[in-house]
């Protein structure tokens, strides 16, 4: 046993001790189907929305599986997402699954921790490869526990309930960001219309006529320091918290990134991974599979991010690669029908971006200490200074 008593109450434990581990592997391509025969297929982040399981695809021969009550976790691209299962599936490959051990702990305790220790080795340098299962096995766990060292489940189930009525406070907060976004999308559609209708009959170019597209450097591992300029990858776009590589080394003038430098990652998990972000920090260089945009024509930054973003959809449906991890090709973008209102047109939906997001800083400054109140709530919940 690799368990460690951390106190009288608590004992650290190895996941490989309480749980049942099962790495995702992917069935053979002409087992897959879209016609509901054999097991609903999960391969990765893209197949988990808000904490419900929303599968695409099904597989006739499943060679990995996971039952219901399992907890479900994203192990390669977009590490860290989690949720309990509510069915039986096959596992892909972007996927693991955990049957927790009768008796040793429950699974909606094992949720709580194991989303934020996840999440944690992710931003930690881990690579589109994913994490390994001798790592994932090693995770610690700290429960409590009665005076003969035996599992409290009890006690697990009440630090849950605690947890998910904090949790549920943040929720309500975020549901404003959510709103937020609504609102400028519907903004947008209502000053421009549909990009593929174009009703208004504003001018159309093809978009290699109005932006360059600069692809990042593939910085190798070997490559990363502590120190010099931010690598900036595609979970420091879509994920504040994720944690950032440096390079100290000579780079082209063509990677560097400065404040306002559009940029749009093209591959990896639809649904999390693509998008059109203007960079907001300081000076740092470009990675791989993310295109430094630099406009040509006179275009509006702000309209620029939101009509691609808009046409994201249309630009997956034609990308290469396999399930759950796919590539949008610079051919593509530069075919895309970019729709060019006027300057000043664009400005004023510009303006009412700003406006909104001045809104959503001074939320994000409340959100901040709603984060930092319930992390300290976490920290104290699995140390035993909660219960």
């Amino acid at each position: 046993m690799k368990e460690k008593q951390i106190n009288q109450n608590w004992k650290e434990f190895e996941l490989g001790e309480i749980g049942a581990l099962t790495m995702g592997q992917s069935p053979k391509g002409d087992t897959y189907n879209d016609h509901g025969k054999g097991l609903p297929l999960l391969n990765g982040a893209a197949d988990f929305k808000k904490g419900k399981i929303k599968p695409k695809q099904f597989s006739s021969n499943p060679l990995r599986k996971a039952e219901k009550g399992d907890l479900l976790f994203c192990i390669r691209a977009t590490i860290g997402k989690t949720t309990v299962s509510d069915d039986n599936y096959c596992l892909g490959r972007g996927v693991a699954g955990l049957k927790p051990l009768v008796g040793k702990v429950s699974v909606r305790y094992l949720l709580k921790i194991l989303d934020s220790k996840l999440i944690k080795m992710g931003t930690q340098g881990s690579t589109i490869k994913g994490l390994r299962k001798e790592d994932i096995q090693k995770i610690k766990i700290p429960l409590p526990v009665f005076k003969d060292g035996t599992p409290d489940l009890e006690k697990q189930k009440q630090i849950v309930a605690i947890l998910e009525k904090a949790e549920g406070l943040k929720d309500k907060r975020r549901g404003l960001d959510e709103l937020f976004d609504e609102y400028l999308k519907s903004v947008f559609y209502e000053m421009f219309g549909d990009p593929f209708k174009n009703k208004n009959n504003f001018v159309i170019k093809p978009l290699k006529k109005i932006a360059d597209f600069i692809n990042g450097r593939a910085f190798k591992p070997s490559e990363w320091s502590n120190e010099g300029l931010k690598i900036i990858r595609i979970q420091n776009l879509n994920n504040s918290q994720a944690k950032f590589n440096y390079f100290s080394g000579k780079v082209e003038e063509k990677n560097i990134v400065t404040t306002g430098d559009l940029l749009f990652s093209w591959s990896g998990t639809p649904g999390t991974s693509f998008g059109v972000f203007i960079w907001r920090g300081e000076r740092a260089v470009l990675n791989q599979h993310i295109f430094n945009v630099r406009i040509r024509e006179k275009v509006d930054k702000i309209y620029f991010q939101y009509f691609l973003n808009s046409k994201l959809s249309e630009l997956i449906s034609k990308s290469h690669g396999g399930v759950g991890l796919q590539h949008i090709t610079k051919y593509e973008v530069d075919k895309v029908k970019f729709t060019l209102p006027p300057l000043s047109f664009q400005e004023k939906f510009a303006s009412i971006v700003s406006q909104v997001e001045k809104i959503k800083d001074k939320l994000k400054v409340e959100k901040n200490d709603a984060d930092e109140l319930f992390n300290a709530l976490i920290q104290k919940a699995f140390s035993g200074g909660l219960l």
